[in-house]
Formats: structure tokens, sequence, C-alpha cells
């Protein structure tokens, strides 16, 4: 009797091991499973952090630059560092955004970058309207005193026309990543409303100018920095003003899906010395290219060729 009591408490004892063992998690499979996960929040945390620097880093940059944006003579190399100096660290943050998982930490971190954003592109547009009040009251007002500023005002409009530019490209830039900003469009469609007043009023201005090369050089000015599409046509009455009817080709016909190889080239301007500046639209944009050509075409037989010339873009 004694000795089956002790068979039947090994039995059990070794049953016990069994049952153990069989619900022992295997130590080989679980430590490369934590050991990932550790791995992949860590990767999560340096994308975080590295979120949070580029952002500190957007904010210096910005209020390194924030009172000459606000300057009643605008500071067209303060817009320019929108772009070289603030514009690079806001897109780290907006990459880091567009992959990391929004817990609450990450929603603090895209909320501050909003703000930030909303912050900078206010601080733009202000600048740029006081200008523009400014220009409105001394020559587009009733009282004002007309041409006898025009010339200085011209000045004025052109360096607006270049801040204005800047700006938008900077938003632009962040509005790519989507969902991200809610009111990036709103900004973009204020600053086309003031790249409207400008144009506008640099074509009536220009009609006093009489100096053949006041003209090229305000020409020149928004030649090179002009990207929208609808401003076209009042840049080919500036180019008209600039070197006459004759030397101004301009396509107005809509380029639509079905054509097949359409013609992209929308303006000729022939600029002297066979000297040709071609204006296409590519994707929304204008592109300014330069041609030299001895022929001596004129813009519209260019412009009628302009499907099959080759054409050297500037740098």
């Amino acid at each position: 009797m004694f000795l089956k009591s002790i068979i039947r408490m090994n039995l059990s004892i070794s049953f016990l091991f069994a049952l153990c063992a069989c619900e022992s998690p295997n130590p080989i499979s679980t430590e490369p499973v934590s050991a990932i996960q550790e791995q992949l929040q860590e990767s999560g945390r340096i994308n975080f952090q590295s979120a949070q620097n580029a952002l500190t880093q957007a904010r210096s940059e910005y209020l390194s630059i924030s009172a000459d944006l606000l300057r009643t003579s605008v500071d067209v190399e303060a817009f320019k560092k929108l772009n070289s100096k603030v514009l690079p660290p806001m897109q780290a943050v907006a990459n880091s955004l567009s992959v990391l998982k929004l817990g609450e930490e990450q929603l603090r971190l895209q909320t501050d970058f909003q703000m930030l954003f909303s912050e900078i592109s206010a601080q733009a547009l202000n600048g740029i309207n006081l200008n523009l009040a400014i220009y409105q009251g001394a020559i587009e007002s009733p009282q004002s005193l007309g041409g006898t500023l025009s010339s200085q005002a011209l000045e004025a409009l052109s360096a607006l026309f270049q801040a204005t530019e800047y700006a938008e490209r900077y938003a632009q830039q962040l509005a790519a990543f989507s969902g991200l900003l809610e009111n990036s469009s709103s900004v973009r469609d204020s600053l086309r409303n003031q790249q409207t007043v400008i144009i506008n009023g640099v074509v009536r201005l220009s009609e006093d100018l009489t100096e053949q090369s006041e003209l090229i050089q305000l020409y020149q000015t928004f030649a090179q920095t002009l990207t929208r599409p609808e401003l076209l046509a009042r840049f080919a009455d500036l180019a008209r003003q600039t070197y006459g009817a004759e030397n101004v080709a301009f396509n107005q016909t809509e380029l639509t899906p079905v054509q097949t190889n359409p013609n992209l080239i929308q303006m000729v301007v022939s600029e002297g010395d066979g000297q040709y500046r071609l204006i296409r639209v590519q994707d929304g944009l204008l592109i300014n290219e330069l041609k030299q050509d001895s022929r001596g075409l004129s813009a519209s037989d260019l412009l009628n060729q302009s499907n099959v010339v080759i054409v050297q873009e500037r740098a």
C-alpha cells in the first residue's frame, strides 16, 4: 500500500512537471519578438525627437527674420529666407509627421507645427499687406500724387511681387504634405490676391515710364519670377510696352486633354540681338526659357515653330 502511494505521488509530480513544461513559453521564440518590438519603438522615438528638434530650429530661424517681414520698405531677402532657412526644417517636421503614429505626444507636435505655419504665414501676409496699403494710399486713392511717384512705386511693387513669390513657394512646398495643414490653400489664395493687385499696378504705372532701361529692368524682374499662368495676359501687356507689340507673340488658345503633342509654348518675346524668351506652361506653372537664334525670325514665327525647336533652359 505504501509503495503504491509513492508510485501514485511520483506519477502526479511527473504530470505536474509535464503540464508546466507545456504552459511555459519557449524563450527562444519570445526573445526575438521583444527585441524587435523594442527597436521598433526606439526608431519611432528617434523620429519623434528629430521632428521636435527640427521644429525648434524652424522656430528659431523664423524668429530671426520675423521683424524683417514687417518692414514698410519690403525686405525681399527676409522673404527669400523663408525658403532657404525656415522651409527645410519645416519640411523635416512634415516628413516625420507623415509616418509617425499619432499618439498624444505626436498630436501635440502636429498642433505646434500647424500653429507655427499659421504664425509665419500671417506675419508674411501682414508685411505684404502693410506695403500694399502704403502703395494704394500713395497711388490708387483719389488724393494720391499719381504719376509723380510712379518710378518709386514700381520699384516697391517689383520688390513686393518677389516677396509674394517666395511666400507662395514656401506655402506650396508644405501644402504638398496632404492632411497636415488645413489653411494652406487659404494662404495661397491670399497671396494670389496680393499678386493680382501688384501686377495690375505695375502694368498701369509702367505706362508712365519713358526710359527703356527702366522698362527692361521691370520686365526682367517679373519674367524671372512669374509662375502663375493666370497672370500671363497682364505680363504680355508689360512685354508689349517694353519691346513693342510686334516683338511679342501670345498664344491664348487653351490646352485640352484631347490634344496630341500640344504646343506648350504660350508666349515668345523677342528681346533683341537674336535673344528670345519662350514661356511655356507645365504642370500649372510658367517656365521661362531663353533661346539664341540668328535667323532673324519674328516672335510670331518662332511661336509657330516652337513645337520643334530645341530651347536651352536658363539656370
